[in-house]
């Protein structure tokens, strides 16, 4: 026991812990990107959430040991970051963005900054956050897509190449009074992402097909790996 706490009250310990922030703020930026650039797709809900706290508490738990260190105190200030950019683009899947949040205030106001720092980030920082939350509000009450298009209108029957390279995405669009909007998406299915509990599918870079207003029409199909026809018209995906 006495070696454990001898360990940890090393200064040389808490130097070496203060390196989980910058690997933290790492994960966080790939977070982020995940959410900007992919559809997510949960293979099993529950146990993505308890492997994703647990990560976020590990950091967590390590950024207040190592909270007196300079590295630490660096990037308690630019975690939230990349954490705003999860509120935008991830708003309705709280899992995502809320563990890191709570990780990142618990963070900010545990190092040993600046009072007068903390004071003013801090206040900057509550005021960013409440606008993304307002304003991805208000575009949700007015039905504006943050993105080009609306994974809530995005269908899960994907046409897929032949050999898997490529996956045409169907997103329909309701409106009470109007006829479905329909709109025919391709995405580059080698730039997916698998990970643990979780399949991310590349939205980023998608080129629309087509639009038509018949739910039920078929105009795309397959005839080789790299070229399909997009209602009854040849075109070459490059």
């Amino acid at each position: 026991m006495d070696i454990i706490i001898k360990f940890f009250r090393s200064k040389k310990t808490e130097f070496g812990f203060s390196f989980a922030a910058p690997l933290y703020f790492g994960l966080l930026c790939y977070v982020a990107w995940l959410t900007f650039a992919f559809f997510l797709s949960p293979n099993n809900g529950a146990s993505l959430f308890f492997f994703y706290v647990c990560v976020n508490v590990l950091f967590c738990a390590a950024n207040i040991y190592a909270r007196k260190q300079i590295i630490l105190r660096f990037f308690s200030v630019i975690m939230p970051l990349p954490v705003l950019v999860m509120l935008v683009y991830s708003f309705e899947n709280r899992y995502l963005f809320v563990p890191p949040l709570v990780v990142c205030a618990v963070t900010f106001f545990a190092a040993r900054t600046g009072e007068g720092l903390k004071m003013g980030l801090g206040t900057l920082y509550i005021v960013l956050f409440v606008l993304a939350t307002v304003g991805y509000l208000i575009l949700s009450m007015l039905t504006i897509p943050i993105r080009d298009v609306n994974f809530r209108e995005r269908q899960s029957d994907y046409i897929y190449s032949p050999g898997g390279k490529w996956r045409v995405v169907k997103y329909v669009e309701e409106k009470s009074g109007e006829y479905n909007t329909v709109r025919y998406f391709i995405e580059d299915a080698d730039a997916d992402v698998k990970l643990p509990f979780l399949n991310c599918m590349r939205v980023y870079g998608s080129e629309i097909l087509f639009t038509t207003k018949d739910v039920s029409a078929q105009p795309i199909k397959w005839d080789s790996e790299d070229t399909l026809y997009v209602d009854g018209r040849k075109k070459r995906i490059s």
